[in-house]
């Protein structure tokens, strides 16, 4: 409802006196209101024996303004509230608040900065493995580099850690890997006792890890336990793993654990390619759970047969939805020149603006996650802030300037329990959670091709993140959101290294 929308003539028995002005209680220019909550508008009205009634209005689509004057906070950024009289249509009151976003922002304390040769110590063969300090690559003074040699696997263990946790939801490893085609995947333990049978075991899969620095959180409820582990004893040892690619080495260069109490995270749901199931379907999905999304436009798709109009756009748009830059012509981004690249993305950007699509057009989803050094440096360098890739995740780092954001990809094999499993581990890590969908059919329709996703799930999804949402454990917001919060102080730099 706009300020404008309605003119109301109310008659008054002559006698009853109309107000000659309306007194805000606890709305002011600087109110302020957190995402996906109400605030009732307290106000009187002068003189006092005047009539009570009184319309409400916004011209904003952040808010929503119930009759009984309940703003609902619907998307972040600012909006006018104008209070009318209703007997007197020249006696009004307008305030300017702002819906922000909450933060997510964990408490991170420091376990081990992997600075002591005499507590990590090598436990595989020398012949095989090698554990040396590396100066180099490390955030503090220094990290501890492992090395598997020739598709051999090492392992390094502090046998005296003395680590409580029986309070934190989550920990966070920060590790370079030195060449990620020689790593098949890496593994941390934790461990009640010094031999290291009574473990709490995350394994990343190379699918879930960065070339150079990684930062990765992850909750200690998604540990596998066994030997009869538990969280609420003393961890008296540590160990980490690396597997190399066979016949290969491998290095990783380990700098810091963290332990972490958090509460909140981020949602955001993406699609990709403009498909029309997305508008016919995905939408009123979310739009019925009172959760927004974002569309990854391919320029030359728009209008075309089975793909979403430029009035479905406008209209998903103007219920605070962001346009993603999904290139002109949809190419495999690794295997074309930096040159053509600055034009696919470009072209797509300039066709978001023009037609007024311009909160998160300088936003890059990569077709097929395909990326490369030379599109980092083409987005550096066009100024574009944030690029979603295919990497498999939570994502706890900066979005600005971050070109590889981490996603889960809802593809068949993707259960619904491990699509909730991804929303917990967002509150717990204090992370973000980026979903990504094609196109919806039909549980009974589901087979093997990774452009489908189950309707039913996906609807019992939405479901799960909306009741989080109403317990204040998730944040559902949009690419542009994301980039606009309040920024997380990290312990441990988000820098990149592309090979």
């Amino acid at each position: 409802m706009t300020i404008n929308d309605i003119n109301v003539d109310m008659r008054y028995p002559p006698l009853m006196p109309k107000p000659d002005s309306i007194k805000i209680g606890n709305l002011t220019g600087a109110t302020k209101i957190d995402l996906s909550t109400d605030l009732k508008i307290e106000y009187a009205v002068e003189p006092k024996a005047a009539s009570q009634a009184v319309l409400f209005f916004s011209d904003s689509s952040t808010v929503d303004v119930s009759e009984s004057g309940v703003i609902t906070a619907k998307a972040a950024g600012k909006a006018t509230i104008k209070i009318q009289s209703a007997a007197r249509p020249s006696v009004f009151v307008e305030v300017t608040i702002e819906v922000v976003i909450p933060s997510i922002i964990p408490i991170a304390t420091m376990v081990d900065t992997f600075t002591s040769t005499a507590e990590w110590l090598l436990q595989t063969a020398a012949a095989t493995s090698s554990r040396v300090v590396d100066v180099v690559n490390t955030h503090n003074t220094q990290s501890m580099k492992l090395t598997g040699l020739d598709g051999n696997f090492a392992t390094m263990r502090h046998k005296t850690a003395h680590v409580d946790l029986r309070d934190e939801t989550a920990a966070k490893l920060s590790f370079f890997v030195h060449d990620l085609t020689t790593i098949s995947k890496i593994a941390f333990y934790f461990a009640n006792d010094t031999a290291v049978t009574k473990t709490a075991m995350k394994v990343f899969q190379v699918t879930d890890l960065k070339q150079g620095w990684n930062n990765i959180a992850f909750s200690l409820a998604s540990m596998t336990l066994a030997g009869g582990f538990s969280f609420n004893n003393e961890i008296l040892a540590m160990q980490v793993r690396i597997d190399p690619v066979a016949s290969v080495s491998a290095s990783v260069s380990f700098d810091a654990l963290e332990s972490i109490i958090a509460t909140r995270g981020n949602a955001v749901f993406t699609m990709d390619d403009n498909w029309i199931d997305q508008y016919t379907k995905a939408y009123p999905i979310l739009k019925a759970q009172g959760l927004r999304g974002n569309i990854a436009v391919i320029k030359n798709k728009v209008d075309a047969t089975g793909y979403m109009t430029k009035a479905n756009l406008s209209e998903v748009y103007e219920s605070r939805w962001d346009m993603l830059n999904h290139t002109s012509t949809h190419p495999e981004l690794s295997t074309i020149t930096k040159a053509e690249q600055k034009i696919e993305l470009d072209g797509c950007r300039d066709y978001l603006n023009t037609n007024g699509f311009n909160r998160a057009s300088d936003c890059v989803v990569y077709p097929r996650g395909s990326y490369n050094a030379d599109l980092i440096a083409t987005q550096i360098e066009g100024n574009y802030r944030w690029g979603r890739s295919l990497i498999n995740g939570i994502d706890i780092d900066d979005p600005a300037s971050n070109y590889l954001v981490k996603t889960i990809n809802l593809v068949p094999v993707i259960t619904l329990a491990q699509a909730k499993a991804a929303v917990d581990e967002a509150y717990r890590a204090g992370g973000t959670v980026v979903f990504l969908i094609h196109k919806l059919v039909p549980e009974s329709e589901i087979g093997s091709d990774t452009m489908f996703y189950s309707i039913e799930r996906y609807e019992a999804l939405a479901a799960y993140v909306a009741e989080k949402v109403s317990e204040k454990k998730i944040n559902n917001i949009t690419v542009s959101e994301w980039l606009q919060k309040e920024k997380a102080p990290r312990s441990a730099d988000a820098g990149l290294a592309i090979v």
